[in-house]
């Protein structure tokens, strides 16, 4: 009997039947079969920690391509937000929204000279206020004009011209900017620029607006330093050209004024180029 269970099995201890194997089962595949899934299970789980990190180190400062990028969004942030930016290169994240010149087209040439021409009879009434109430020049007062004062006047108006566009060019010199001076012979104007210079937006407002504020300030000065004095009446001409004379500088700064502080501007002969950052 003994014999018998030996076989299937089953052995006897102390009149207990206790079970060793089935030998018709066969227990080396059985085993392969419980250990195979988890093998799978190991590599899999292996495979999604690759793939975790993977993905964490891409997204960490490790990554060189990712620490670039962080390093460029950082300084167009600091472009934004810095109003006193250094100017003259302008940033990746900008492109180009405006391109604007007084002499595209001949109405915009005419209105030009046309503007001008207010403003010369405008700014003569302002200058002549000037001249009684500061310069002290008498109204009864009359004046000989010969060769030589004819002669003196057109060299101030001259002078006035160059002095105007001198003004910009060393404004722009202060913003780090190389200027160059001509004449445009189209529009009979007299320029001073930089091209592919870009300027922040307000920087450039300065720079429109310098000769027109600086040379007015200097003949009110002049008038009232010289009151009484024949030179008044020079001085309150000058003051009209100039101040006809920046028509131009005004009607770019109204432009310019409708766009945000974050804007550049780069001046031309005749117009000017703006860029917004890309949204």
């Amino acid at each position: 009997m003994r014999k018998l269970l030996a076989k299937v099995g089953v052995t006897t201890v102390e009149g207990y039947a206790l079970f060793e194997y089935a030998p018709w089962l066969n227990y080396d595949q059985q085993a392969n079969d419980i250990r195979s899934p988890t093998a799978q299970n190991a590599t899999a789980s292996a495979h999604r920690r690759e793939i975790a990190r993977s993905a964490t180190l891409a997204a960490s400062v490790h990554n060189p391509s990712r620490q670039l990028a962080n390093a460029e969004r950082r300084s167009a942030m600091l472009d934004l937000h810095n109003p006193m930016l250094a100017s003259g290169s302008l940033p990746n994240e900008y492109q180009e929204v405006l391109s604007w010149k007084v002499t595209e087209n001949l109405s915009r040439v005419i209105l030009a000279q046309a503007l001008a021409l207010l403003s010369f009879f405008i700014s003569g009434v302002v200058f002549a206020v000037v001249a009684v109430s500061l310069g002290k020049l008498p109204l009864s007062s009359s004046f000989a004009f010969g060769l030589s004062e004819i002669g003196v006047v057109l060299v101030g108006v001259v002078l006035t011209l160059v002095v105007h566009e001198l003004t910009h060019g060393v404004v722009m010199q202060l913003f780090g900017a190389k200027p160059t001076y001509g004449l445009l012979w189209k529009g009979m104007l007299l320029y001073a620029t930089s091209p592919g210079y870009a300027y922040h937006r307000n920087n450039y407002i300065v720079i429109a607006l310098a000769p027109f504020v600086g040379i007015s300030t200097l003949v009110v000065l002049g008038m009232w330093f010289l009151a009484g004095t024949t030179w008044v009446v020079l001085l309150a001409i000058c003051g009209v050209v100039n101040a006809s004379g920046a028509i131009g500088d005004i009607w770019m700064t109204m432009i310019v004024l409708r766009y945000a502080p974050t804007a550049y501007i780069m001046d031309e002969r005749a117009g000017i180029r703006v860029f917004l950052p890309i949204s």
